[in-house]
């Protein structure tokens, strides 16, 4: 089992973080609550601070999940431009970028981004 500690507060340009669980082909969402099989929460600490105010998670990671945390892109304030920054690889163009990237098959990262980002994904289908 890992521990980590991830931040809520979004960075400057007002870019959204965001925390993805990968479990084998399927890629989770952090939203701040326990994922079972996944992720506890073993402690939370709020910041009050207005528009920069954040609530800092101490998490447990059950054995075998990877963890993606990022911000949006600087540059175009892009989901994808963010996961290429938080896995280290030229931003993905492509469905079989963003699922090579995220570590997942296409149809998993395709189910992934509708529900969760569709914008994201309608740019995505636009390349393709």
């Amino acid at each position: 089992m890992e521990n980590i500690t991830w931040s809520d507060g979004i960075g400057s340009r007002g870019r959204n973080p965001f925390l993805l669980f990968v479990r084998g082909d399927e890629a989770i969402v952090f939203h701040g609550q326990n994922i079972p099989g996944v992720v506890v929460v073993r402690g939370t600490d709020y910041t009050k601070n207005g528009k920069w105010s954040h609530t800092t998670y101490r998490l447990e990671l059950a054995s075998g999940i990877r963890h993606i945390a990022g911000r949006d892109g600087w540059e175009t304030g892009r989901f994808v431009e963010g996961l290429a920054s938080a896995v280290g690889c030229k931003t993905p163009d492509t469905w079989a970028d963003t699922a090579t990237a995220l570590g997942i098959s296409v149809p998993s990262a395709m189910e992934l981004l509708r529900s969760w980002r569709p914008k994201a994904a309608e740019k995505l289908d636009e390349v393709e």
